[in-house]
């Protein structure tokens, strides 16, 4: 978890002036009373029934660094940066995974714009503790190396097939390349940023 502290101050740290104000904002927003930090009551005030009370409890101990019940400003920047980071909960157990996981490559990779993914923190791959369809599982930065290499094959198999005279389908291969790398950045960012 400290690890994921530090990126969410790295990253609260490069915003330009108004982003972190808006983040202030967002903190003040969130403190009713005003005294510079946030109970969990007032956390799950703020909620707009987008989330369910135990996974706000369990989001608001998370990142409750010395476990006092109230979220400085810098926790609270930790929790936004959590819930915009779109980290998986382990399929097998339930748990959130803050580090190195397993994905179902079938699912992630089969999906087709479908979010759903079967992913599997360490001990529950290691144990076998998930009931699962498919079987063909990588952890995060193997199929982050196996998507780079994919989009490198395939745009260098466009690069050396182009015509001079920009035909649609190879057109269409370089949109779907473009596609390919835009969700591979996502994942980038994603994965770059576990433990």
């Amino acid at each position: 978890m400290e690890e994921i502290r530090k990126a969410a101050k790295a990253v609260y740290d490069n915003w330009s002036d108004e982003e972190k104000k808006e983040m202030e904002d967002l903190f003040r927003s969130v403190d009713k009373n005003g005294d510079g930090k946030i109970t969990l009551r007032e956390f799950m005030a703020s909620n707009n029934n987008t989330c369910t009370a135990v996974l706000l409890r369990n989001l608001f101990e998370l990142v409750d660094q010395n476990g006092d019940g109230i979220l400085q400003f810098d926790e609270f920047v930790t929790l936004v940066y959590l819930a915009s980071s779109s980290r998986p909960s382990c399929d097998g157990c339930g748990h959130f995974i803050g580090g190195l996981f397993f994905t179902c490559t079938q699912c992630y990779l089969g999906n087709k714009g479908v979010t759903d993914t079967y992913d599997l923190c360490i001990p529950c791959y290691h144990g076998g503790e998930f009931v699962h369809e498919h079987t063909d599982f990588v952890d995060n930065y193997s199929l982050l190396a196996m998507m780079r290499k994919a989009l490198s094959s395939e745009s260098e198999e466009i690069s050396s097939s182009q015509s001079s005279d920009g035909s649609r389908r190879e057109k269409e291969k370089v949109k779907k390349s473009f596609r390919r790398f835009t969700a591979i950045l996502g994942l980038a960012a994603n994965v770059a940023q576990f433990l």
